[in-house]
């Protein structure tokens, strides 16, 4: 299973692997839509899911530079956004 780091060939890494990204998306998403319903504003949201993920993520690669993505993300879906935003990165 390709990705960051060494690609995993154990059917059990894998699947461990699978379970950590799941959980990763679902806390994004969870926390992105409390914040919302606090009324919380972008930058609100982003900061409560990065203090609500950082102990048990905070050590996975590129873990901060891409968590904006990620919450704008969210964020988008979440409010219904119907043209998401293009994030804009040294590449693009």
């Amino acid at each position: 299973m390709p990705g960051r780091g060494a690609a995993l060939r154990d059917p059990l890494a894998c699947r461990t692997a699978i379970d950590d990204t799941r959980r990763f998306v679902r806390t994004v998403i969870e926390t992105v839509r409390q914040s919302i319903g606090d009324h919380a504003s972008l930058k609100e949201c982003y900061e409560r899911t990065l203090h609500a993920m950082e102990p048990e993520f905070g050590d996975w690669p590129v873990f901060r530079p891409v968590l904006p993505f990620d919450v704008v993300r969210a964020y988008e879906e979440l409010t219904g956004v119907e043209h998401p935003t293009r994030p804009s990165t040294t590449r693009s």
